[in-house]
């Protein structure tokens, strides 16, 4: 008996977070893709919060996330 299947490839998520080292805090957010769009949302979900709201001043330390796309030898 034959069998056909058809798989369709959703791909991977984005997870993206954001953690205040004062008060050990850990903010979160899967995506279903990468981009500013989806920075902007985990910033957004981030300054909306108090103490966040009102500060004065607020650090972000960002990573742009890329991928490397060298390949690596498989030894």
């Amino acid at each position: 008996m034959r069998v056909n299947h058809t798989y369709g490839r959703g791909g991977a998520l984005a997870y993206l977070a954001a953690y205040d080292i004062h008060q050990a805090k850990v903010f979160d957010r899967c995506e279903p893709t990468t981009g500013i769009g989806p920075f902007m949302n985990l910033v957004t979900q981030v300054m909306s919060q108090e103490p966040y709201a009102s500060a004065k001043r607020v650090f972000w330390i960002v990573d742009n996330g890329s991928v490397d796309d060298r390949v690596i030898p498989q030894g």
